[in-house]
């Protein structure tokens, strides 16, 4: 796990914490910058595992890419082949 993924859960868990330490003691102030942290860290967490998925994506793309790359070599290759098999 990544230390962004790490610090994204982390600020969640600090977020419930100063929640509930706002809701024991009455104070809305700390009770609301705890439910804002969760949401901060929420926030992040969803862009770490959006992030993931785009890197997941561009490697599926470049695999992809590679093997069209090697399919045209192939078939180039083929043309030329046939080509020289009729010059002879």
């Amino acid at each position: 796990m990544s230390t962004e993924k790490i610090d994204a859960k982390l600020k969640c868990v600090e977020g419930k914490v100063k929640e509930a330490v706002g809701k024991l003691a009455d104070d809305k102030e700390k009770e609301f910058e705890g439910k804002t942290e969760q949401v901060i860290g929420s926030v992040r967490e969803n862009a770490e595992k959006a992030k993931d998925k785009a890197i997941a994506l561009k490697d599926q793309l470049e695999e992809k890419a590679e093997h069209a790359k090697d399919t045209v070599k192939d078939v180039v290759s083929g043309i030329e082949h046939a080509f020289q098999k009729e010059k002879e």
